[in-house]
């Protein structure tokens, strides 16, 4: 799962490149493995990003980012941490989401992995709630104005601040295109991208909320996938495929689909969707 750190949100999925949805899906993962103790082999991948020439995925050319720790070896990222609480005997405690300080909700969810049974969120020097549990601890902290969090444990101590913001953060959304608004290119090769229209670009699950827009995906995805039982490169496509599906863009679908999705074909779609507008 891909984590770029300029990246934050309070709702994290799947294909946004959030620290927030990995640390979210490596946490499925670990609960998984911890209910199933007859694994015997099992791996993280990747501790850390690396390069990889023909990348180009959240913004960030030439690298894969399912690391654990950034490319450098200097920061750790949230999901590092996680497993430090589920594997690690030595006495831990991290207060996670320490680089999404502006949010915008009126309530905002502060979360503390620990290997301790008990763990305490002070919010402000005043004591806010204390929880016993198991690796994760989650509060629910009303947010107004600037917060100081400091989280403890049995003699360990972190530290964090939030801060209410009217709107989203710009700086932490990833744009549909694969990176920051100022980023958009307006050509590539033989396709134009008017962001004011539909296109490649954009997630399937955004493109299907427009009647016109689902019209030409569905007629798509007609010739394209299988009938049900049928498979696509030797995998069937189950319902669940078809729902992690919505989260990619078609520019990222027809990369995982290589000779399958031919270029003519996306410069079509992407010229349809650019008679939509949105």
């Amino acid at each position: 799962c891909e984590c770029v750190l300029n990246w934050h949100t309070s709702t994290p999925e799947q294909g946004d490149y959030s620290e927030e949805y990995q640390a979210y899906y490596h946490y499925e993962m670990l609960k998984m493995f911890e209910a199933r103790p007859w694994i015997w082999a099992s791996h993280v991948w990747n501790m850390f990003d690396f390069a990889a020439d023909a990348r180009d995925e959240g913004g960030v050319k030439g690298m894969n980012n399912k690391g654990l720790v950034t490319y450098d070896r200097t920061i750790k990222k949230d999901s590092f941490y996680l497993y430090q609480a589920f594997w690690s005997k030595k006495p831990m405690l991290h207060l996670a989401k320490k680089r999404y300080v502006y949010r915008c909700e009126d309530e905002t969810q502060v979360l503390v992995y620990s290997n301790q049974n008990e763990v305490s969120l002070y919010v402000n020097g005043e004591l806010f709630e204390t929880k016993t549990g198991y690796r994760v601890f989650e509060f629910k902290v009303p947010l107004t104005g600037k917060l100081e969090l400091v989280a403890k444990a049995n003699g360990l101590e972190d530290s964090s601040v939030v801060e209410k913001v009217a709107t989203p953060h710009k700086e932490y959304i990833l744009d549909s295109d694969g990176g920051v608004s100022n980023w958009f290119n307006e050509t590539d090769g033989a396709m134009t991208f008017d962001r004011n229209y539909f296109s490649i670009k954009d997630k399937m699950k955004t493109i299907m909320a427009n009647p016109q827009g689902a019209a030409l995906l569905k007629a798509m995805m007609e010739k394209m996938l299988p009938k049900e039982g049928g498979e696509v490169a030797g995998f069937k496509v189950s319902e669940g495929m078809l729902k992690m599906m919505m989260n990619f863009t078609i520019e990222r679908m027809a990369k995982m689909a290589g000779k399958m999705f031919p270029q003519e074909a996306l410069q079509q779609i992407n010229a349809a969707l650019q008679q939509i507008k949105k």
